[in-house]
């Protein structure tokens, strides 16, 4: 077992490296002669995907992470990866950019992936991972929590150096107990308003780390959160643990999860109330159709259906709607 581990690690590895060195697209190295999945693996629980816009701003090229709002109905939220600047993209269910914010106070070191949460206040909030790593060097990272700007007040910039400005963000620094970590999927529990980091690897394994909403509400400004390790997930993928975006439903009982060639649904048995136990669920493989680099995946407000985006420019916004 100890062998095959270490020659799946090798694989992965290999195959990155390939990519990088080539310049050709991730999808097309990694699925390329891919095996069919094991059937009883694949979700029956969705349609087939379909691109149903494209987003209408070159302003977004490197869409890194999604969220769909919970106060307005359709209206999406991104950003770019690292070098991006502190900006988030809203936009529409037709991919029609609704304008771009600065967000206050915060810096874009390496922002991976963004959640929202409709908060005890009625106010709904986005959160916003500075959560990348690649080199494993930094001793803590860094979630903004500002609240969602209305994006029907009037007429919103479409442009960066005109950009409104959002609200004064907070910052939650956050630590691992157990070293340092390259992350790029952040979540936010929608009723307990835990966070969620989960580790992105080079390993068959990826580490699911938990910070309480009453630790970080608690926290004082330049307070560093020591988070919890709760769970290791392994994806039916050739990539394992190289994870790149995920979100929490809606209802809280379910969890998706993407890296470059697909995305996984964890869910809780019915008696299951404990929400941590999904880390333990087996992860059902959903079809998502070519990406350049797929690197976010959401669900819709209602759960309904899954949203996608990918890095490259024009982004497509994918639509798989559950049956």
């Amino acid at each position: 077992m100890k062998t095959i581990t270490k020659f799946r690690s090798f694989v992965i590895v290999a195959c990155l490296a390939m990519v990088s060195l080539s310049g050709c697209s991730v999808v097309d190295h990694l699925t390329r002669g891919r095996s069919t999945p094991d059937p009883a693996l694949v979700s029956k629980d969705f349609a087939e995907p379909e691109v149903i816009a494209r987003i209408d701003s070159a302003l977004i090229d490197e869409s890194s992470g999604l969220t769909a709002s919970k106060c307005r109905p359709y209206v999406f939220w991104t950003h770019n990866d690292s070098g991006g600047g502190p900006y988030v993209y809203a936009f529409g269910l037709k991919g029609v950019l609704l304008g771009v914010w600065k967000v206050e106070g915060a810096k874009n070191r390496d922002w991976e992936d963004i959640a929202s949460a409709k908060e005890e206040d009625g106010k709904c909030y986005l959160y916003i991972g500075d959560i990348g790593d690649n080199e494993q060097g930094r001793d803590s990272v860094t979630v903004y929590r500002v609240e969602e700007p209305d994006t029907s007040a009037g007429s919103v910039s479409r442009k960066k150096e005109d950009a409104a400005r959002t609200a004064e963000a907070s910052e939650i620094e956050i630590t691992y107990p157990d070293g340092k970590w390259n992350a790029e999927t952040l979540m936010v529990h929608p009723s307990t308003f835990d966070l969620y980091v989960v580790s992105k690897e080079k390993s068959p394994e990826a580490r699911v780390f938990r910070v309480r909403s009453s630790v970080w509400r608690d926290a004082g400004a330049d307070s560093k959160i020591k988070s919890e390790a709760v769970g290791k997930l392994t994806m039916p993928s050739v990539l394992g643990g190289f994870l790149t975006g995920g979100e929490i439903s809606p209802d809280g009982r379910r969890v998706v999860i993407c890296d470059y060639v697909g995305a996984y649904e964890l869910s809780l048995e019915n008696d299951q109330k404990e929400f941590d136990s999904v880390w333990k669920s087996t992860p059902q493989i959903i079809e998502t159709g070519p990406r350049e680099q797929g690197e976010s995946v959401a669900y819709s407000s209602d759960g309904s259906a899954l949203f996608l985006t990918s890095e490259k420019v024009p982004v497509p916004l994918i639509r798989i709607k559950r049956k």
